[in-house]
């Protein structure tokens, strides 16, 4: 546990969103408590769409490997759901 929120500490600490993205990657690899993941997972969907601009760009501009990680980004979000459904239930 201490080396995940090591790694998650590093990724609030950075402001470039690769460094955020590898080390919330690294936290989680290490399985951390289920609210260090929650937010771990929410953080990387932000870090993905602040990289690729998304918010800022039409469709159109986004190449296959954008939509890649665009897909990932709502993958982690659909972890947050999952995980915050948990720690609701055990409450």
């Amino acid at each position: 546990m201490d080396e995940a929120f090591t790694y998650y500490q590093r990724a609030m600490e950075s402001t470039h969103p690769d460094v955020v993205i590898a080390n919330l990657d690294a936290c989680l690899v290490l399985d951390p408590p289920l609210q260090i993941a929650m937010f771990a997972y929410r953080n990387i969907a932000g870090a993905i769409w602040e990289k690729f601009s998304f918010a800022q760009r039409s469709g159109k501009t986004i190449s296959n490997e954008e939509f890649w990680w665009a897909q990932r980004a709502s993958e982690c979000l659909r972890r947050v759901v999952a995980i915050f459904e948990c720690l609701s239930e055990s409450d």
